[in-house]
């Protein structure tokens, strides 16, 4: 071993000399050209080789949850090399399932920070890999299905998150069973969409029934518990059952603090959903600091721009204006308005909330 380390070293060293790499905080870089080089000397199945090498290599260094905002960097620092490795070992026909696997994990990544597009973009050709590797009805491509589903859910065409998510479910269910943890996972944001769609009796039904499968496989207190009560407090709030809402999401608050702290932008989700209550039910200094609390741990967490935090200041302007705090209510929604009209499709149901909210209290000269 320390042989080889003094090998490779040596071998730095020199390559360092010619300006043939750069060597600082962050590793190793090598020119483009070298690069060039060594590919266009490798022969065809040696090219594969090593394509598919660097792929499951990216894959291995991204963090196993891409959702998680403490990744993000790792992950952001990685992009372009997950993206180059996986067309390299696309050219090559190399590794189609580690390719899909890793463009999958670089999808959800996207998603999380909210580049739906491009998450869009990226799981589609996972998606296809995969159905090419595996066949149309592999537990693998339910997976893609299912994180495709979410995708087209933030992008507000919910006709086709709902194909998708019926698709994932059907294939889900042949292959695990009616009462699979992740037939749950695709249950809970099938859920979610129907909502949406103002079919809140089957949206209640989906979710509900997800939360028996993932009570009974992890317990009352687990961290997925609380998801999915989080998703039917929403559902119960839409159906205006308020008390079982406020239940919920109170159940679904203490999950996750004790599970994640008082700082995760999973509590500041529920934090969102029982300010809504709160508002409806009349407590308004309670729904004010429910979103106050949430806007603070989602900029902290996300950075001042993005989707989560547009939403909440949304939620936190509606409540200021209706306690008489104009001039604070049309600054956090003319901010809102600004994050949404750069994050999502002209005419999406955000957007227009965030107008309608600011006409209703005055628009103050914002365009």
């Amino acid at each position: 071993m320390v042989d080889d380390e003094l090998a490779t070293d040596e071998l730095v060293a020199a390559l360092h000399r010619f300006s043939l790499i750069r060597r600082d905080r962050s590793g190793l870089a090598v020119h483009r050209l070298v690069q060039a080089v060594v590919r266009d000397s490798l022969e065809t199945e040696q090219a594969s080789e090593w394509a598919g090498r660097a792929v499951r290599l990216v894959l291995a260094a991204l963090p196993e949850d891409p959702e998680d905002p403490g990744g993000w960097p790792w992950c952001a620092a990685l992009l372009a090399h997950a993206q180059t490795a996986a067309g390299n070992a696309r050219a090559c026909h190399a590794t189609p399932k580690a390719i899909a696997a890793l463009l999958n994990r670089v999808g959800i990544y996207l998603r999380s920070r909210a580049e739906l597009a491009a998450a869009r973009a990226i799981l589609d050709q996972a998606l296809a890999i995969r159905e090419s590797a595996y066949g149309p009805d592999h537990p693998h491509v339910a997976s893609t299905l299912t994180d495709l589903g979410a995708v087209l859910r933030g992008l507000g065409d919910l006709a086709d998150a709902r194909k998708h998510l019926e698709r994932a479910l059907t294939i889900r269910e042949a292959a695990y069973g009616p009462h699979h943890p992740h037939v749950a996972s695709t249950l809970n944001c099938l859920g979610s969409v129907l909502a949406e769609l103002g079919e809140w009796a089957d949206a209640r039904k989906h979710l509900e029934r997800a939360l028996t499968i993932r009570e009974a496989a992890y317990g009352p207190h687990h961290p997925h518990v609380a998801s999915t009560l989080n998703c039917l407090g929403a559902v119960l709030y839409g159906l205006g059952e308020l008390a079982g809402a406020r239940k919920h999401l109170e159940r679904a608050l203490t999950i996750r603090e004790a599970a994640y702290g008082p700082h995760h932008p999973y509590v500041a989700s529920t934090l969102g959903n029982l300010g809504l209550v709160g508002q409806e039910l009349g407590d308004l200094a309670g729904a004010r600091a429910c979103q106050e609390r949430a806007l603070v741990i989602e900029e902290a967490a996300y950075g001042p721009d993005h989707l989560e935090v547009g939403i909440t200041l949304v939620n936190l302007g509606n409540v200021l204006g209706r306690l008489g705090e104009l001039t604070a209510a049309r600054e956090r929604l003319a901010r809102a308005l600004a994050i949404h009209r750069a994050t999502l499709r002209p005419g999406h149901a955000l957007t227009q909330e965030a107008e309608l909210l600011l006409g209703e209290f005055g628009n103050g000269g914002v365009e």
